[in-house]
């Protein structure tokens, strides 16, 4: 079934606020409970990467139709910059808790969760471009931001072998 305009656009605050959820469990993140904390942020990672499934990439990839109506292109850019500096604030707050979280051995798991948002969020991007082709150019300079931060992230984590 196709995807209507405010299905991508509610889907993309619906992430929005997703991701502001786990900058918050992120930043309470402390010595003292990083043992509860830290499972809570990979099982919140994991939903994260479901609820982008299931609200967006499934019905965008069904989708034949593209947005010619410059207001509702301009509706869907301006709602993917927000998710992506909400994505980038998120990443942030994640790599400042590295030492903390590797401490408990919860790195492993947080790498997983960052490495699969990291694969659905190049996907979403990706079918984004293509659903609004006037504005491909303004997405894929946020999809190369939201990239970098991402891949950040994933290094921190996942660093590569000496």
């Amino acid at each position: 079934m196709p995807i209507t305009f405010d299905q991508v656009l509610t889907g993309l605050k619906s992430l929005s606020d997703r991701n502001t959820t786990i900058r918050q469990t992120v930043a309470q993140i402390s010595i003292v409970n990083a043992v509860f904390q830290g499972p809570k942020l990979a099982q919140e990672l994991q939903v994260y990467c479901q609820q982008m499934s299931v609200d967006l990439l499934q019905p965008l990839s069904d989708e034949k139709g593209t947005v010619t109506d410059a207001t509702k292109a301009d509706a869907i850019v301006a709602e993917v910059k927000n998710f992506v500096t909400v994505a980038k604030a998120r990443n942030d707050v994640i790599i400042g808790k590295h030492g903390i979280l590797s401490l408990f051995f919860f790195q492993f798991p947080v790498a997983a969760g960052l490495r699969a948002m990291e694969a659905s969020g190049d996907c979403l991007l990706n079918q984004l471009i293509n659903y609004v082709p006037s504005k491909a150019e303004d997405i894929k300079k946020l999809a190369a931001e939201w990239t970098a931060s991402t891949e950040a992230a994933v290094k921190v984590y996942n660093p590569s072998p000496l």
